[in-house]
């Protein structure tokens, strides 16, 4: 999906768009969407070819995003 197609369709300006998705790339260590797919599709890089991403205990605990303690 392009910029311009989710600026419309999140009622925003592109300029938002163009930032939101410069600092995700930046965050995440990447340059391009590309990266960003393959990472997410393998759940592994070149930067961490065990698996990477986020650690378990850090994942989201659900619907509402919130984070869940570690252990019983």
């Amino acid at each position: 999906m392009s910029n311009r197609a989710i600026a419309g369709e999140l009622v925003i300006s592109v300029r938002t768009v163009d930032t939101h998705v410069e600092n995700i790339l930046r965050k995440l260590g990447v340059a391009t969407r590309t990266q960003v797919a393959v990472r997410m599709a393998t759940g592994r890089d070149e930067h961490h070819p065990a698996g990477g991403g986020v650690a378990p205990e850090r994942r989201s605990g659900g619907p509402t995003g919130a984070m869940q303690p570690n252990g019983p």
